[in-house]
């Protein structure tokens, strides 16, 4: 291979290898003053385990269920914000479908249907679903929840949220469900987090947590 061919094969092999990140972008910035209002208003209340002032938002290049590139917003702890950029540039780069990414105050608060929703999100301060005593690991802002919808949370007769139900065979493979050892489950174990769907009592499908 002459010096022309070898350069030519190095600039197709860099745009092959690259293109996919050619549109991608993310950054990790302060809450604004509106966010933060919204935040106290609506996911967020004195005696929460954190303050509003160590979330920060970090924007989401992802891939739609329509196969277009979009930007979303994740309201989570700043400790794990590296991670999360790491993580979800992973799902980019294999064009893992996410139906929708944006926080739960656009949703005022209501869990219930930001998950019928299909949206993932993260930060909200509440009790956790199978121990109303203790708080729930997104009340630190240290988990994050994949499209609720198709992966939901199963506790025997519970399903959440209720429309899920027809996702509970984990057989079907379809785009955006998350399954052991699929890529989603790979990128979050690669950086500590652990899968709700590896619990032995009860399954979150849609649930990642970084805690110890």
């Amino acid at each position: 291979m002459n010096k022309i061919n070898k350069c030519i094969f190095l600039i197709i092999y860099l745009l092959i290898n690259t293109s996919v990140y050619a549109d991608y972008a993310d950054d990790i910035m302060p809450l604004s003053d509106t966010q933060k209002q919204q935040i106290m208003n609506y996911t967020w209340h004195p005696g929460c385990p954190i303050s509003p002032d160590d979330l920060v938002q970090v924007k989401i290049n992802y891939w739609g269920f329509d196969q277009n590139a979009h930007t979303g917003i994740l309201i989570i702890n700043q400790s794990v914000a590296e991670n999360v950029v790491e993580i979800f540039k992973i799902l980019y780069q294999d064009k893992f479908p996410i139906e929708k990414i944006q926080p739960l105050e656009n949703y005022q608060g209501d869990e219930a249907k930001a998950m019928a929703d299909n949206d993932t999100f993260g930060f909200h301060c509440r009790p956790m679903t199978s121990n109303p005593a203790l708080f729930s690991i997104h009340s630190y802002g240290l988990a994050i929840d994949i499209n609720p919808l198709i992966n939901p949370y199963v506790d025997k007769n519970m399903i959440l949220p209720p429309e899920g139900k027809k996702y509970l065979d984990r057989n079907l493979n379809i785009p955006g469900m998350i399954l052991k050892n699929g890529i989603v489950y790979n990128a979050f174990e690669k950086y500590g987090w652990t899968w709700g769907g590896d619990w032995k009592y009860i399954k979150d499908y849609q649930h990642f947590q970084k805690a110890d």
